[in-house]
């Protein structure tokens, strides 16, 4: 139960602080996802200029030999807490008809891994690093960040 509730309060304060400073995301060390395979990390996400806004995410990670892919899932109508208690089999059999389409494969920045998708009139690009407790995200849509996300390890 202790755990628990320190886990929420670290849901409820932490992300402010990677949302309103980006030297926390920028000095954090890129992402290695080898030590996740057909998980999916909890998370939030926060728009930029709505910080106090929390939506639901989930990073599901699938790694394939040397290869990883990764699927960022936001379900913005549902509270925040939504994908919290929910595993990877339970999100590929609840969305069994697009899951396996979701998946992005991560490519190696400087410093940073990263995936892209390109959907009608946008281009999405979003960054990956990690701190000791988290996976950290910068989403950019058309080259400017429009969201900030951390997925608890």
């Amino acid at each position: 139960m202790k755990k628990m509730i320190v886990s929420l309060l670290i849901f409820a304060v932490s992300p402010l602080i990677f949302a309103f400073n980006s030297s926390v995301f920028d000095s954090a060390p890129e992402a290695d996802f080898s030590k996740y395979t057909q998980i999916a990390l909890p998370g939030r996400c926060f728009y930029v200029g709505q910080f106090e806004m929390k939506t639901a995410s989930s990073l599901a990670i699938d790694v394939q030999g040397a290869e990883v892919f990764v699927a960022p899932l936001s379900a913005d109508e549902k509270p925040a807490n939504y994908f919290d208690r929910i595993s990877y089999d339970e999100i590929a059999k609840k969305h069994a008809d697009i899951f396996s389409s979701l998946f992005l494969y991560v490519y190696q920045g400087e410093g940073f891994k990263y995936v892209e998708k390109e959907e009608a009139d946008s281009f999405y690009k979003a960054e990956f690093r990690e701190n000791e407790k988290y996976i950290l995200a910068k989403a950019y849509r058309d080259n400017k960040v429009f969201r900030y996300c951390y997925y608890v390890k």
